[in-house]
């Protein structure tokens, strides 16, 4: 965006920009009123606004998060001179969470226990026709994982010439895929289906895409950002998310995976629905599948070496990951 234009949408406020960086898909600014940040939105306005309203009704609970900052005309919408849209955030002067950190990583945990309770309390007094931001069907979305990871070994089986990449995709597959089978078998005895239907009715959102990019550290406090994926779905998807995420960076390890655990039921305690539907998700080969159809969706005349590089991590942690698994499957039974 050139200078003429970030200036016609800069006016539109109330302070004055100091300095502005660009970062990644946004604009980073520091003003008089503190850090904010720029970026350009184009979805619907009726998300936009449901998005500002959760947000101030969180902030009001004491959860830091990225508030919207409305315009001298009190809109959160801001056109510049061709028409297209941002938004302004109250942002923080601090960095991202570090998952190479224990003690960080458990306090996102408790952030994001926290997190869940307030939008809890919340939900009654958010009105809930909002259809569109429901959640596809894990269910379904597992079985078209399946479909497509049984379509990519057949490609590889007709293939005459191999690369060890192929041969070690054919090789792990049906330990892979045999999980998945097992995985998408829980997901469907398990109340999945009662809990996304509360989830919808009650009005009950999580945040959608909790990671460590999400989670910004400031003066040892812990603020929760980029809410753009919000939706209504039964919250332990965060909890899986970052748990999943957070253990294929650390080996599996196993205690602390379970210490991840014991932080965020000293918050918000887990059902035992939810319990099944976590070990069900956990028990998915994620990592597995996502190489696997980047490979066939993609050149498979040149495989990245970044690619080799994530097959080999996903054999090579597989023994741990299924050690946790066992451990948390016994945990469960006591």
């Amino acid at each position: 965006m050139g200078n003429e234009k970030l200036t016609a949408v800069y006016d539109q406020y109330e302070w004055k920009i100091t300095k502005s960086i660009r970062t990644r898909g946004a604009i980073l600014c520091e003003t008089e009123e503190g850090v904010k940040l720029l970026k350009e939105f184009r979805g619907s306005l009726g998300r936009l606004e449901l998005e500002d309203k959760v947000l101030n009704l969180l902030s009001e609970e004491g959860i830091s998060t990225d508030t919207y900052v409305r315009n001298k005309n009190g809109q959160i919408l801001t056109l510049d001179s061709d028409g297209t849209g941002y938004v302004l955030k109250n942002w923080f002067d601090g960095r991202e969470c570090d998952v190479k950190n224990a003690q960080e990583i458990l306090a996102a945990v408790r952030s994001l226990a926290r997190l869940h309770k307030g939008l809890l309390r919340i939900s009654s007094k958010i009105t809930r026709d909002v259809s569109q931001e429901e959640e596809p069907d894990l269910r379904e979305e597992l079985f078209h994982h399946q479909k497509e990871l049984k379509r990519a070994r057949s490609f590889v089986r007709n293939r005459r010439k191999k690369s060890e990449f192929e041969y070690a995709i054919l090789k792990d597959f049906e330990h892979f895929y045999m999980q998945g089978e097992n995985a998408l078998e829980l997901l469907q005895k398990s109340d999945y289906e009662r809990r996304k239907k509360e989830a919808k009715e009650k009005g009950i959102f999580c945040h959608g895409n909790y990671n460590q990019h999400n989670i910004m550290v400031s003066m040892r406090r812990m603020s929760i950002v980029n809410f753009e994926h919000m939706n209504h779905n039964f919250q332990v998807m965060d909890f899986y998310l970052f748990l999943r995420k957070i253990m294929e960076k650390c080996n599996w390890e196993r205690h602390l995976g379970f210490a991840m655990l014991e932080e965020y039921e000293r918050e918000r305690k887990l059902e035992e629905g939810e319990r099944a539907i976590l070990f069900a998700m956990l028990s998915y080969p994620e990592k597995f599948w996502k190489i696997v159809n980047h490979y066939y969706n993609g050149n498979k005349a040149w495989i990245s070496q970044k690619d080799v590089d994530k097959l080999t991590n996903v054999i090579h942690q597989e023994e741990e990951k299924q050690q946790f698994l066992s451990e948390m499957r016994g945990k469960q039974k006591e």
